[in-house]
């Protein structure tokens, strides 16, 4: 029996990203200095997580309940000083982020619950270039 069931959480959160179909969906953070420029938006999940676990006994047979955190990463970079189209674009970057973790809570029948439960916005101009990057914040149950 696993330990934890975050790995398996974050693989099928990836693959209901990428199944979306309307997200550039990395797995794992983009190499923002490597040689080639990198694509004006990206998503991914986070390397960083947090979890809890509780044990429960019904009758003689105990089970472990899990709580976890996942932060998936939307990051748009444009051209110019223009905050409000990058910050406009991020945003919808978020909304399809949410969409796919509310009409797939269960994350594809999986025994994992998961809902946002915030978003941090954080930006930043270098360069004739302005980034807006949010985390959406996924709160996830599962059973051990």
């Amino acid at each position: 029996m696993p330990s934890s069931r975050v790995a398996a959480a974050e693989d099928a959160l990836l693959a209901l990203l990428q199944a979306d179909g309307t997200l550039s969906v990395l797995d794992g953070p983009p190499q923002l200095f490597a040689p080639q420029d990198p694509k004006d938006e990206h998503v991914w999940i986070a390397e960083e997580m947090e979890e809890t676990q509780d044990v429960h006994t019904t009758g003689n047979v105990p089970t472990r309940q899990e709580d976890f955190e996942i932060k998936v990463v939307a990051f748009v970079v444009k051209t110019g000083d223009d905050y409000k189209a990058t910050r406009d674009r991020g945003i919808v970057l978020v909304a399809a982020i949410e969409n796919v973790i509310r009409t797939n809570f269960t994350m594809s029948g999986s025994i994992f619950f998961g809902d946002v439960v915030g978003i941090r916005r954080y930006s930043a101009a270098w360069d004739k270039r302005r980034g807006v990057m949010h985390e959406v914040a996924v709160r996830v149950r599962a059973y051990i």
